[in-house]
């Protein structure tokens, strides 16, 4: 998929995200028409009080990723 043809989404500017924020991801990607994503920039998830939890999220679609 090219760049021109992806849903606007709003980049994270945290280092990493909330499982909250990759929920909110998702529901603007699905509202989109859940385009296929590539998942090339991916980020940590943590908790609510700033903690990684080992898990990963692409910025651009919200979706887990495996690292």
């Amino acid at each position: 998929m090219r760049n021109h043809d992806r849903p606007h989404v709003p980049l994270m500017t945290e280092k990493a995200m909330t499982k909250a924020q990759a929920v909110d991801l998702q529901a603007t990607w699905n509202h989109a028409g859940s385009p296929l994503c590539e998942h090339l920039k991916v980020d940590f998830e943590r908790t609510e009080n700033g903690y990684l939890t080992g898990n990963y999220f692409c910025i651009a679609c919200g979706q887990s990723v495996p690292r």
